[in-house]
């Protein structure tokens, strides 16, 4: 066993590294060495230094080729620049991790120059490649870390990296500012876990405090090197608005999201195929998103994952304004057991997590099982995703928006024995999606939603059914209408289709049918097919072009206000052309003429990616979106407002009006008896009025 050096302890330098069995360049007795201006030092094997060094401008300290160079004063990895540093100064030239970590379609590992404080690889220490004067304190060896501190104030470098190891970590406290490089790869993580590996990490406290600085990177390159991670009674948090990027990865949140584009890290990243679980922890960022899922592996058939994400007993919350508690992509599944999700004594706002899950593509879905308690601007929103499975059981959701938010696609939302509150009234909006693409620089949709024309293959009146590839396996007979299932509950709120049919998503769908079936559910709200528009705009476009051919830039009256063309840089640092305005005075746009023009299209620019999502609905007979419900086991549905459906089964379902009024049913414009034990289809019309006055 090793002991690892105690900062502190710098005039015992020289007798730990003579434990250590290492050497350095320097001779007995040296307090200082100077690095003239112009010059070159290549440091060819590990230095100390218990005095002052001085590197002069213009100077270049390197390591021999092959070899990566890093520097710890009194114990803390320190940037290689030119000043005077004093203390305990270790410069280690260090061995490339030449094999390839981790390679994705997001990152290639082999191309990563990793620098970290301990390299663990195939069941051994590593300590060629390892910085072994960044650990203070503690003990380590082949097996396990203990009782160790790592700080960084420097870029791109890691605490942990473990690959292809069986290695336990405990009571320890890495504190990391400066950029993280790309969290695809695990580039400046805190741990970093590759290869067939199976890691135990308790107690750890991480702070990372810059962009993409994250605290845990899990990836496995196959199925067979999947692997496991367990992270128990620790504490993760993250600052991504902390100093500037640099590189060329992935380095802010996607506005099109939803969510301001202000978040610059991921407290957790997970790639290729692992499993991942977190107990009795807290885990935090400042934006973009805590948990995080990107580039997972290929899931070989429908419900076997190639990533597991677990928490349990645990607390998930953003510290800033805007971002998500976690993210499940492609082959991935997110479980969330005992959880707090937001609202918790680190946010600064009620809903400063904006989405407790995001759901897109393949077999992607989530549970929230046991107690989990969410407090989100939306709770589950979905885009561009298609047959996963979300079950909610046994929990808690208080939102401002829609509780579930589903983007023009079709999952399958089970929820069942839990408690559902939205301030603005809607549990479920399927909706079209407003997701313009991560090349876009802003949205636009017309502000008239009933122009979009009849989509003549869609069947409004029944579930539509589809035959796709998803994951390298084809599908027939795929249903492409988004579920959505309740049991055994009481529900107040509003369910809502709002699909346009413009094929507005990837995923070339136009119309869309919601399909919702109540079994013992106690209902009271408003379930209809309706036209919807967003709460708010940044600007309209006008049926006219400016003297240029541009856009014609408008404010809600319809006059021309004073805006630039402009670009802006994306998330993967691609140029993308949008819109600058100029605020006046009092706040709003400022006008630059009296003509007033027809307004088109109201447009949403990414300073204002909160804006998407938030709809206000008009219920109204369907055209491109079908709603069909089933009521079953008892249900009992309180009217409260008029409900245009396409498809009504009643198996010992009842349909009531509430106290003092009466409840009217049409089907395609003739008044009909609601009877159980019926099926009803066509354009079905639930109204009510004053008792013993004809329903309106």
């Amino acid at each position: 066993m090793k002991i690892a050096w105690n900062r502190a302890l710098g005039i015992l330098f020289s007798l730990v590294l003579l434990f250590c069995g290492q050497t350095y360049a320097v001779s007995a007795g040296s307090t200082s060495k100077t690095v003239e201006s112009g010059s070159t030092w290549v440091v060819n094997e590990k230095y100390q230094l218990n005095g002052t060094l001085t590197i002069g401008q213009g100077s270049t300290v390197k390591a021999p080729d092959g070899q990566l160079l890093t520097m710890t004063v009194n114990g803390i990895e320190t940037a290689i620049r030119p000043g005077s540093y004093t203390g305990a100064i270790v410069i280690t030239p260090t061995v490339k991790i030449s094999k390839a970590l981790f390679d994705s379609s997001m990152g290639r590992g082999a191309n990563m120059d990793y620098r970290t404080a301990l390299f663990i690889d195939s069941g051994k220490v590593v300590e060629n490649s390892s910085v072994l004067s960044a650990l203070a304190g503690g003990i380590y060896n082949d097996r396990s870390a203990s009782g160790m501190t790592i700080t960084s104030k420097n870029r791109l470098f890691n605490g942990f990296i473990v690959n292809g190891s069986d290695y336990n970590i405990s009571n320890v406290r890495i504190d990391a500012t400066g950029e993280g490089g790309s969290d695809f790869v695990g580039l400046g993580a805190g741990i970093a876990v590759t290869g067939k590996s199976n890691v135990n990490i308790d107690n750890l406290t991480f702070n990372g405090a810059g962009p993409v600085r994250h605290g845990i990177f899990v990836a496995g390159l196959t199925r067979a090197e999947q692997p496991t991670v367990t992270i128990s009674n620790s504490f993760l948090r993250t600052d991504g608005s902390v100093g500037e990027y640099s590189g060329t990865s992935m380095s802010m949140v996607p506005w099109v999201l939803g969510i301001e584009n202000t978040g610059h890290v991921r407290t957790q990243m997970i790639a290729g195929y692992a499993k991942v679980k977190y107990q009795n922890s807290t885990l935090l960022s400042d934006g973009w998103g805590v948990l995080s899922i990107d580039a997972p592996g290929k899931s070989e058939k429908f419900g076997d994952p190639a990533v597991v994400l677990e928490t349990k007993d645990s607390t998930v919350d953003i510290t800033g304004t805007s971002g998500y508690g976690s993210y499940s992509i492609n082959g991935s599944r997110n479980i969330f057991d005992h959880t707090v999700m937001g609202n918790t004594k680190y946010s600064t706002g009620k809903y400063g997590l904006t989405y407790a899950l995001i759901v897109t593509g393949g077999y992607a879905g989530g549970d929230f099982i046991n107690g989990t308690n969410v407090t989100s601007r939306y709770g589950v929103m979905w885009h561009k995703s298609q047959i996963g499975v979300t079950n909610v059981d046994g929990s808690t959701f208080h939102t401002y928006g829609p509780t579930f938010l589903i983007k023009h696609c079709y999952p399958v939302l089970n929820v069942s024995k839990s408690a559902l509150r939205s301030d603005t009234g809607v549990i479920v909006q399927l909706m079209s999606s407003d997701d313009a693409g991560l090349a876009a620089g802003f949205y636009r949709e017309p502000v008239d939603a009933t122009s979009v024309a009849k989509d003549t293959k869609h069947d409004i009146y029944h579930v539509n059914k589809t035959s796709a590839k998803i994951v390298d396996a084809q599908f027939d007979n795929l249903i492409s209408d988004a579920q959505a299932n309740f049991s055994v509950m009481e529900i107040n709120g509003d369910f809502y289709n709002s699909v346009s049919g413009a094929d507005d998503d990837t995923l070339h769908l136009q119309g869309q049918n919601l399909v919702l079936s109540f079994d013992d559910v106690k209902l009271t709200g408003v379930i209809s097919s309706a036209v919807a528009s967003h709460r708010k705009y940044s600007l309209y476009f006008g049926k006219e072009k400016d003297p240029s051919g541009a856009e014609l830039p408008l404010d809600a009256e319809g006059y021309p206000v004073e805006a630039t063309w402009t670009t802006e840089q994306n998330v993967h640092h691609d140029p993308v052309k949008t819109v600058k305005l100029v605020t006046a005075a009092n706040g709003g746009l400022q006008r630059t003429g009296s003509t007033q023009y027809e307004v088109k299209e109201g447009v949403i620019l990414s300073h204002d990616a909160m804006y998407l999502g938030d709809l206000v609905n008009r219920p109204a007979p369907a055209v491109n979106n079908g709603v069909l419900v089933t009521l079953k086991g008892g249900t009992v549905w309180t009217v409260t407002g008029t409900s245009y459906l396409t498809g009504l089964t009643l198996d010992d379902g009842i349909i009531a009006a509430p106290a003092g009024y009466a409840i009217e049913m049409t089907v395609d414009g003739r008044r009909t008896e609601i009877k159980d034990g019926t099926n009803y289809s066509g354009n079905v019309v639930l109204s009510i009025g004053k008792q013993g006055k004809q329903a309106k």
